[in-house]
């Protein structure tokens, strides 16, 4: 980034305070008055190997002249505008035509200003005049002004058209110019300049040549202190905000006599800063609130589950958002919290809430709602058994009180007899009721086809009756069952599974048979592998391909472009020329369980960059960040650019690339323009690409 300096011309500016001074602003010499190639007291010729000065590289033709009403010359003189000498500095191109030879005069002051105050605007006022000497008669001209090795500005010219080649009486002209301070010293440095570029003189044209006269300095600063707190403000309780007086500089006084330039402040009250630099002052107060919004719910219960209860909040603030937590998985963002507890025990009940000025506070009340469980009876659908068969009924709950239609208090009745049959359990005063009708009636059943192999496995069931089966309930043991006659059955996952049938005939009457463990899965076994790198690969390079296969394979295959190169679990290949690649992985676990992966590897010549055409830089770890990504890269230039063509990245490091933020900030989605400009380890000629890339958040 660039420093610029800020300049002001001007013969007029106001409200001036103390500043620092400069060495000898009269330019007054020490002994004598006046000199040829003397400078002031604190001040020094501007050397010709300096940028401003184009005199010839010649000691004394940089040197000016310390001058007053008797010299240095009966042809250089002339009064000063104040005190007993002035600096006269002469700009000439002088064609010795005898000799066949050129010189430049070009003669300057300068001198270093110390104990700047940094970002103060400074004011050098000093007088100038056309000074005449008898083969120097340039009628007009002015002063250059640098500041450091920067030009600022050429000074209105004065013109002395009256003036003889000996006249001492000089029209002495005001003259100002401004800078801002970007350090605490700055060199200050006047060169003569010529209007008309007519500099020129010869030992046949005297016409030519300038001698400009310079004298009574004063240097002055602006005075600038402007304290703004900003408007007053209403915090969250917890937080904090820090005041910046800001006034670079600045002596500091806070209301709680602290005196640096920010303060911290985390409690409601009125702040107020004076801040002082050159005598100058300014004063700001701001008063800071900070709250939080008060709540409360109540509605606390307890029953029997599934337990209802709506919730009533109370508060007296304007609540922007409610985001309630019933302790049982369940949230809701409504005003009035409304649940139903569909399981028992104690839940802690808890609500956040949200102001108008976004101050959050919540509210946790541990316990507050009790369930009790509820007797859950469910004694089947209506059945038809076999006849001679028992059938338990069993209302399952253990602890409950029971009631069943013949008396029994126990938990489970054996039936023998067909009929409808009703049972009652009671747990904490909750209660729920059941009833069932029981047929008995009988076929015969069986199945076929036990198996065994890899996941996923597919078998095919075969059922075996002599009866008229109407109905049919396969239980796979996996959690999946099927109506189906024939069924066939994908088992996805490596164990030993039990299956059962049950069926029913033409006269309702049911039969069930259970096979343990009757299928048995084996593992199976999903083959990956990884490589040496992610970018590009070059033509001639080893690339070390690792096994990654799950299923603890104890056989390998590897297979380029259909050829078997290799048989164990990781290796090392060499792609001796361009081209893309199909790798493929053949492994097998212990019960012969197989599986297979097929990947291209694109193989580049040296010097290729692969750029991506849009990003996504929201923080979720995955392409986050836009760069480039090449092999053998030698030197790299990365130029990003907004809409507006203004340069917002650079990088000159191809792993270094841009995370979609400007100037601490995040770039708007949208479109952005790249250019990249590199060259390669085995070609230095640079080559330029340009494109464009896609932000997306």
């Amino acid at each position: 980034m660039k420093t610029y300096l800020a300049l002001i011309v001007s013969l007029f500016f106001t409200q001036l305070c103390i500043g620092q001074t400069i060495t000898n602003p009269g330019l007054e010499g020490s002994g004598s008055s006046y000199g040829t190639s003397i400078n002031p007291i604190g001040w020094q010729s501007v050397p010709y190997t300096d940028a401003a000065c184009f005199a010839t590289a010649i000691s004394g033709f940089d040197s000016p002249d310390l001058t007053s009403e008797l010299g240095p010359s009966y042809d250089i003189n002339g009064t000063p505008f104040e005190g007993n000498s002035f600096v006269s500095g002469l700009y000439l191109t002088f064609t010795d035509n005898a000799n066949n030879l050129v010189y430049t005069w070009h003669e300057g002051i300068q001198q270093t200003l110390n104990d700047l105050i940094i970002g103060t605007t400074y004011t050098l006022t000093f007088h100038q005049a056309v000074v005449k000497q008898n083969d120097c008669r340039d009628e007009s001209g002015g002063w250059s002004f640098y500041l450091d090795d920067t030009f600022m500005t050429n000074t209105a010219v004065s013109v002395n058209s009256s003036l003889s080649p000996f006249d001492i009486n000089l029209n002495w002209e005001e003259r100002s110019v401004s800078f801002i301070a970007t350090n605490t010293s700055h060199t200050i440095k006047f060169m003569p300049f010529d209007d008309e570029n007519n500099q020129e003189s010869s030992d046949t044209d005297i016409t030519g040549g300038l001698r400009m006269g310079i004298d009574a300095f004063i240097l002055s600063s602006e005075c600038s202190v402007d304290i703004n707190l900003g408007n007053d403000l209403a915090l969250c309780t917890g937080d904090s905000v820090i005041l910046n007086a800001e006034n670079i500089g600045s002596t500091y006084l806070w209301n709680d006599n602290s005196t640096a330039q920010t303060l911290t402040v985390n409690q409601t009250g009125t702040y107020w800063v004076t801040a002082t630099i050159n005598d100058c002052t300014d004063s700001d107060t701001i008063h800071i609130s900070f709250q939080s919004p008060q709540i409360n719910f109540t509605d606390s219960a307890s029953g029997c589950s599934p337990l209802i209860v709506n919730f009533t909040p109370t508060t007296n603030d304007s609540i922007y958002s409610w985001n309630w937590d019933f302790g049982d998985g369940n949230t809701s963002s409504s005003q009035e919290g409304n649940n139903t507890y569909l399981t028992n025990g104690s839940f802690d009940v808890s609500l956040t809430v949200t102001d108008s000025l976004g101050c959050e506070t919540s509210l946790l009340k541990p316990n507050y709602i009790t369930t009790f469980p509820t007797p859950v009876i469910d004694l089947g659908i209506d059945v038809t058994l076999c006849a001679n068969e028992t059938y338990i009924l069993d209302a399952l709950n253990q602890g409950a009180d029971y009631l069943w239609n013949n008396n029994s208090i126990e938990q489970s009745i054996t039936v023998t007899q067909s009929g409808t049959y009703w049972v009652t359990a009671f747990i904490n005063g909750c209660s729920d009721t059941d009833t069932i009708t029981i047929n008995f009636n009988s076929p015969t059943i069986d199945f076929s086809d036990s198996t065994f192999g890899c996941a996923p496995l597919t078998v095919d069931f075969t059922p075996i009756t002599n009866d008229s089966i109407t109905n049919w309930t396969w239980d796979f043991g996996d959690s999946s069952t099927s109506n189906e006659s024939n069924p066939s059955h994908v088992f996805e996952n490596q164990g030993s599974y039990s299956v059962s049938l049950t069926v029913s005939d033409d006269y309702g009457c049911e039969a069930s048979t259970q096979k343990t463990d009757y299928i048995t899965v084996y593992p199976s076994v999903n083959a990956t592998f990884n490589y040496t790198q992610n970018a590009q690969f070059t033509e001639n390079q080893d690339v070390i391909f690792t096994d990654e296969s799950s299923g603890n394979p104890i056989n390998w295959s590897w297979y380029i472009n259909q050829n078997n190169v290799n048989n164990n679990s990781s290796f090392s290949y060499n792609f001796e020329t361009v081209g893309n690649y199909v790798v493929q992985l053949y492994v097998e676990n212990e019960f012969g369980c197989t599986d297979s992966i097929t990947s291209v590897i694109q193989i580049e010549a040296p010097g290729f960059i692969y750029v991506p055409n849009a990003f996504t830089p929201d923080g979720d770890q995955m392409n986050n960040i836009f760069k480039a990504e090449g092999v053998e890269i030698n030197t790299f230039n990365l130029l990003i650019f907004n809409r507006w063509g203004e340069l917002i990245f650079e990088s000159n490091n191809i792993d270094y690339g841009w995370n979609g933020n400007y100037m601490g900030k995040n770039a708007p989605t949208g479109v952005y323009t790249w250019k990249i400009v590199y060259n390669t380890n085995n070609d230095d000629t640079n080559q330029e690409l340009i494109g464009h890339v896609t932000l997306l958040r």
